[in-house]
């Protein structure tokens, strides 16, 4: 009888185990994320840029080789920026992970169902970040439409993708996350992601800096 209680009760903590390990390794993840994101954003708001477009550029390229490998072996991270004339989202030039660039034709627009999803829900400024487990059948709480074509457009599976916001909830872009594998990203990796897009919006932010003048405060240029 003795033996018949201290078997559940063991079992009970051999999963709380397993969920404390898996919290601390969360954390473990996001603290190597973002200590030397934080790290470059404090240079970056520390000194006069006298080449805007170097310093976002840089900075982008160091996000992509960050994150990247940390959410996965075979997780590719893009950016993509936002255009009025027509509405898009574009490949914006930064790209890390697995094959490389996805392919520069590729972009998010109102006329297909894949880029209306992804763009209306990067367009509305209360929007969370979009978590799609399987681009082939998304799941009701997903509250993303199955779109067609979706999955034989790209050669993944799982996609996440967040806002990149400046003043005023205004859109500059996106950052994305994909990989063939169901199993690599999860939904706490969408929350990670779209605070790693806020420090990006801040080091955007902070790159536009003008050179200040003699006794005078910087100001921002415009993007």
């Amino acid at each position: 009888m003795a033996m018949a209680v201290f078997l559940p009760v063991r079992q009970t903590l051999k999963v709380k185990r397993q969920i404390a390990e898996a919290r601390a390794e969360e954390k473990r993840k996001l603290c190597s994320l973002l200590d030397p994101l934080a790290q470059e954003l404090v240079a970056i708001t520390g000194r006069d840029q006298l080449d805007p477009g170097a310093a976002k550029r840089g900075f982008k390229q160091m996000v992509a080789h960050i994150v990247a490998p940390r959410m996965g072996p075979d997780v590719r991270l893009s950016f993509f920026k936002y255009e009025l004339a027509p509405r898009r989202l574009i490949f914006d030039e930064v790209c890390h992970g697995r094959n490389g660039d996805p392919d520069a034709s590729v972009s998010y627009r109102r006329t297909n169902r894949p880029g209306k999803t992804v763009l209306e829900k990067m367009i509305n400024a209360n929007g969370s970040p979009l978590f799609v487990k399987n681009v082939r059948a998304p799941s009701p709480e997903e509250n993303v439409e199955a779109a067609a074509g979706w999955a034989t457009q790209t050669q993944y599976e799982s996609f996440i993708a967040a806002g990149i916001r400046r003043v005023e909830n205004k859109l500059h872009g996106m950052i994305t996350l994909d990989t063939p594998n169901q199993e690599t990203l999860q939904k706490e990796d969408a929350e990670i992601l779209a605070l790693v897009a806020h420090l990006v919006a801040a080091g955007f932010q902070a790159a536009e800096k003008k050179p200040s003048p003699p006794g005078g405060a910087g100001s921002a240029i415009p993007s």
